[in-house]
């Protein structure tokens, strides 16, 4: 999927796949560009100075106003919710599911009575604010949910919680849904940029196996170990647990070369903790790192847009 970056009456075309917004443009232009430059961003003309941003406002002696905007919510890890909670935590309320899914998904397998919205869709319904709301997802970026529930909660949401695992927890603790096609329970697998936003997330631990140890320089907050069983993962989240004083945990990555099988096998072993799997090789991760290096790197020096027009 090719991202466009709006940076002024024009479209500025950053790459393919998905934006690894938080990595520092500075530093990655002073970096030597050591792969291809992204088929979506050849052909397209350096910026030039004749374009003004859509969101510079112009004061009555004509100098330029900066924008001003509402700071982003920070992830509420108050909002978490384990699945046996449903629907005993909100009380004599009724509570609300709300599947933030895409439609198709949805449609394919749904808790019953769940409503399919956007976070952005239950923000214009004021009239769910007395609701007590539970945000489901995939069991992926979760703390994007986070994040929304914290923004939800400054609107005026008054009971807002997400449930921890997303439907993939709640399906593999064996918990009922009702839809066209519902699959077999599984472990959500992630791809290479999925996995750098899982890692980005301090609330997730991220563990390699010995066939992805070499990923350590790229995965900094990722934790090596000898194998990926339960065992070894119940022994670094309790001694996480000593470090951090009982810090709240989203999600566990593990990192590795692992059948579905031996993952449905290690999440019934490890049933109170949410898992997200990459299972993909080493040389797949660094490949992907390369290509959002090298759209960052092009749109740094530039940036690459196309023409005004005015």
């Amino acid at each position: 999927m090719r991202a466009i970056l709006k940076v002024s009456h024009c479209w500025a075309v950053v790459g393919a796949g998905m934006l690894l917004m938080t990595l520092s443009l500075p530093a990655l232009a002073s970096k030597e560009l050591t792969v291809p430059m992204p088929d979506a961003l050849k052909g397209v003309q350096q910026s030039g100075m004749s374009c003004q941003r859509d969101d510079v406002q112009r004061g009555v002696n004509g100098t330029s106003q900066a924008p001003t905007s509402a700071a982003r919510p920070s992830a509420d890890l108050g909002c978490m919710m384990e699945p046996s909670q449903w629907p005993s935590f909100a009380g004599k309320k009724t509570p609300l599911m709300v599947d933030v899914r895409a439609s198709a998904e949805y449609e394919a397998a749904h808790v019953d009575g769940a409503l399919n919205a956007s976070v952005v869709q239950l923000k214009v319904k004021p009239y769910l604010k007395d609701r007590a709301v539970v945000l489901m997802g995939s069991g992926k970026a979760e703390e994007e949910l986070y994040m929304a529930c914290a923004a939800l909660k400054q609107q005026g949401f008054s009971q807002v919680r997400v449930l921890r695992g997303g439907i993939a927890r709640w399906q593999l603790l064996g918990k009922e849904l009702v839809g066209r096609s519902i699959g077999p329970a599984s472990v959500p697998s992630l791809k290479a940029a999925e996995l750098w936003q899982e890692d980005q997330f301090e609330a997730n631990v991220v563990l390699l196996a010995p066939s992805h140890a070499s990923l350590m320089a790229q995965l900094p907050s990722a934790i090596s170990v000898k194998a990926l069983d339960a065992p070894t993962i119940k022994a670094v989240l309790e001694r996480r647990k000593k470090e951090t004083r009982n810090a709240p945990l989203a999600s566990v990555v593990v990192v590795g070369e692992s059948s579905d099988t031996a993952l449905q096998a290690l999440s019934a072993a490890l049933p109170g903790v949410p898992l997200l799997s990459y299972t993909e090789p080493v040389t797949a991760y660094q490949a992907e790192m390369r290509q959002q290096q090298a759209a960052w790197t092009a749109l740094a020096k530039g940036p690459k847009q196309l023409p005004c027009g005015r």
